[in-house]
Order: structure tokens, then sequence, then C-alpha cells
């Protein structure tokens, strides 16, 4: 399987950026920059990555013919991937008391990740995007198909229309993407996002579009578009749609972008993302302790800021050693182990 640069340090920036918006208080927080303001909408660009990097890892073997057991088998990869960091994360919020007020089911229900589409309080907030992703990753084996044999503008007027239903969602009902987390809205946001990740890599296998992606001069003008989408009033689904075409000028670059982009401490953030995406909970939580203390007016907001940052990384970098990577080779290479040891009984 071919290797794809900038994928692992995009995954890195859409979590610190979900990370520093969490930081802020609110889009009237004048202590932040306007830009980091919209981080939220890192979470939109994981659906889209997601849908991406999963195409590009099974697309061909979906395309061979569906199984069970291959239907099995990319789920229980899923499931490798997700629950030890979650369940580590709730295990530790639970012994921390978090969950003193709510009942037992609620916090199997967060254990098992069943977050939407009904109401269920949250433990650790960030994990109602791996609860919908959920409903994309059992669709997926069986959608790949259709969507990838699609006539080509069949393909574009779908993106267009998942793009403006979105948007009629977001401006309709709810005015910005932040309030989009719950119930059946978080499905709307999630699996419409997964499915342009899907064709955001139809389109990078097309060599002939490819080609137009390459230059450091299409990954500079395309950044630029997303500053200034950013800075729109209303513009959450215009900076998600043009994600898409971040994604195919930075995985598609072969200049300069790509060489800044896989620099050592952008490829560390995107392999630790994952675990910082959900330790926040944790790291905030014993900054909010200190700040009750002398050492909050002390460090004064920025001090607090920068002391929550390095806690979530300094957590997220050994959950990662201790939890992720441990427990997900172990559980990937569990299948294999258990038909050896039946094979032998």
């Amino acid at each position: 399987m071919r290797y794809l640069p900038s994928l692992t340090p995009l995954r890195g920036i859409a979590a610190l950026f979900v990370v520093l918006v969490h930081l802020t208080e609110g889009q009237a927080d004048q202590t932040v920059p306007g830009f980091f303001q919209r981080g939220y909408l890192g979470v939109d660009l994981f659906f889209i990555l997601s849908g991406f990097v999963l195409t590009h890892v099974y697309v061909h073997e979906f395309l061979a013919g569906l199984s069970w057991r291959g239907i099995a088998a990319f789920l229980w990869t899923r499931v490798a991937r997700l629950y030890p960091v979650h369940i580590f994360i709730i295990g530790v919020l639970v012994i921390g008391h978090a969950a003193h007020d709510m009942s037992r089911l609620t916090v199997l229900a967060n254990f098992l990740l069943l977050l939407v589409p009904w109401p269920v309080d949250l433990l650790n907030p960030p994990a109602w995007s791996l609860s919908a992703e959920w409903y994309a990753y059992l669709l997926f084996p069986f959608m790949i198909g259709r969507l990838w044999r699609c006539d080509v503008r069949i393909a574009a007027a779908l993106c267009v229309a998942l793009l403006l239903g979105l948007d009629i969602l977001v401006t309709v009902r709810f005015g910005n993407l932040p309030a989009v987390t719950t119930g059946w809205s978080a499905l709307v946001r999630a699996l419409p996002e997964f499915i342009i990740g899907i064709m955001t890599y139809r389109a990078f296998s097309d060599r002939d579009l490819a080609r137009h992606w390459r230059s450091d001069i299409t990954f500079a003008a395309v950044t630029a578009a997303l500053v200034l989408a950013a800075a729109l009033p209303d513009g959450d689904v215009v900076v998600v749609a043009l994600f898409p075409l971040l994604l195919l000028a930075a995985v598609s670059n072969a200049g300069m972008a790509t060489r800044l982009l896989n620099i050592g401490p952008l490829r560390w953030l995107g392999d630790i993302s994952y675990s910082v995406y959900l330790g926040q909970a944790l790291a905030f939580s014993v900054v909010a302790t200190l700040a009750a203390t002398w050492v909050g007016p002390w460090l004064g907001i920025t001090g607090l800021r920068v002391l929550a940052v390095a806690a979530i990384l300094a957590i997220a970098m050994l959950t990662y050693r201790t939890v992720e990577v441990p427990c997900r080779t172990l559980l990937r290479r569990a299948p294999d182990q258990l038909r050896r040891l039946a094979s032998r009984a």
C-alpha cells in the first residue's frame, strides 16, 4: 500500500486546533486570534480525513468483493483503533468521580460509545464524534463500491448536495457547527463529511486531476482561502468545503509544502493526535484544580493556557506509548492468535 505523506501532520494540526478552541471563552474572546476560534472545525477535518484514509486502505479490498469475515475484520481494526484510549480516559474520569451524578446506564453508554443519536450526558465531550463516526464505519463496506463506481459528474453533484444540506442544517436550525454535536444532527454532520472524504480520495486517485495539485502555489492558495474563509462571520461550511482541497493540495504536493508539513514536531503531534483529542478532559481538570489555588492568579489566563497545552501533550504522549500503541497492536493480533489456538485444539 502506497504511503501518503502529510496525512499524519494534518491530523495533528486538526487536534491542536480543537484544543486551542477549548482554551478560549467563546467567539467573543478577544484574547485569542479569531482564526483559532474556528478550531472546532478540526473535528470536521477529522471526519473528512477518516473517509479519505479508510478509502486508501480498504477500497480495493471491498471492491474485490464483500464477505462477512472481511467486514468483521475491518470493524475489529476500528475497535482496536478507537476503544483502548477511549476506555482508559473514561475509566480515569470515573475513578476521579466525574460520573458521580450519572446513572450506571449513562456511564455504560459512555464506555460503549453509544452517545448518538440519542441524548446522553457525556463524560468526555470530544467522544461524541467517535460515536457518530461509528455509523460511517458500519456503512463504509456497503457504500464504498457504489461511491467509487458512480459517474464523476454524479460524484461532484453528490458532494455539492451534501455540503448544501449541511449548510442548510447549520444556518436554519443551529447557527454554527459547534452546536451540531448531539442527536441525529451529529450524524448529519459526520456522515456527509465522511462521504466527502471518500470522494476526495477518488479525486486524488485520478491521475489527470492529481497533477493540478502538486505545486506549492496551489497549496499556498488553498491555505490563504482557508484563512480568509475562517474570518467570515458565518463561514463554517465554506471552511469545510475547502478542507477537501487542502487535503488534495497537501497529499499531492511535490514541493516545499510537503517538507514543511512533515517536519519532526508535526509528525510527532500527528502520531499522538488521537490521544491529544481524547485526553483534553484530564488535562483541563488538572489545570482547573490548580487555577483554584494561588497558582491561578500567579500564572494568569495566558500562563494557565500554556500549562493546559503542556499538560495535554504530556498526557497524550504517555497515553500513546503506554495504552494506544500496545493495546492496538495486541487487539489487532488477537483474531489471528485465536485462530491459531483453535486450529491446535
